[in-house]
């Protein structure tokens, strides 16, 4: 039997094994052409006593293995590994998902890197499909930080009035906005750092202490205050007008 070649090897790289003769001899391939598929190619039986015996030729299947693809593919996986940055920040990748892509493409070269005689097809195949889906795996965990909840949350808080709240609240939401505008000018700034903030402006509007006014009246107190004061201001009125008596000596 003939082992495997890779597309590419000649039949010279393809190992002869298992052959049997009734006489002592070499089998080896007629020819050393480089296979373009799986086929049947040519072997050559020469005896040691060429006197007594004759050469014989027989065929035998050789197996093309095709790792062209793979290949590609792992050179496409090691330029991304080349190209990202590991971290916890905007468009860096997390080290875990980064160790992981590692990993899977360092399999891909030990199954690509295997011998001919010792691989598969289909272990080419698989090992393939294997790393194409660790490449869209670790894309999909490309960081993206959101900042949609914390704009809205500051977007909130610097509609509110001053003066509706005391001065001690109305200070400590100044500087949670304060701290969420840092935070979301940073390009550096991590999905954590983000909630984080969102945390923090939340709970200062949570305790956001309105001012009470000095003195609470109602309507109904103002008409009754209103009603005493004019009839206390008629009655001065009144006797103001009538006849005072004169004292008498």
């Amino acid at each position: 039997m003939a082992s495997n070649v890779y597309k590419g090897q000649s039949l010279s790289e393809s190992t002869l094994t298992g052959g049997v003769a009734n006489t002592s001899g070499a089998f080896s391939w007629a020819t050393t052409t480089i296979p373009t598929a799986s086929g049947r190619f040519a072997v050559i039986f020469t005896p040691s006593d060429s006197t007594n015996y004759n050469s014989a030729s027989l065929d035998i299947l050789v197996t093309l293995i095709d790792k062209d693809n793979l290949t590609v593919l792992i050179e496409q996986a090691v330029s991304i590994t080349n190209a990202v940055v590991t971290g916890e920040k905007n468009d860096q990748y997390p080290i875990a998902a980064y160790n992981a892509f590692a990993y899977a493409i360092t399999v891909a070269r030990n199954i690509a890197n295997t011998p001919a005689a010792s691989n598969t097809q289909a272990s080419i195949n698989n090992v393939y499909d294997t790393l194409q889906s660790a490449i869209n795996i670790f894309n999909n965990f490309k960081i993206v930080v959101n900042y949609t909840e914390l704009n809205a949350a500051v977007a909130h808080a610097i509609t509110l009035k001053k003066g509706s709240y005391t001065d001690e609240s109305w200070n400590v939401l100044l500087g949670a906005i304060a701290n969420a505008e840092i935070m979301l000018a940073r390009a550096d700034v991590t999905q954590s750092e983000i909630d984080a903030a969102l945390q923090v402006i939340t709970d200062a509007q949570a305790v956001l202490q309105e001012n009470q006014p000095l003195l609470q009246i109602n309507v109904t107190t103002i008409v009754i205050v209103a009603g005493a004061i004019a009839l206390l201001i008629a009655g001065v009125i009144v006797l103001s007008l009538l006849p005072r008596k004169r004292k008498t000596a």
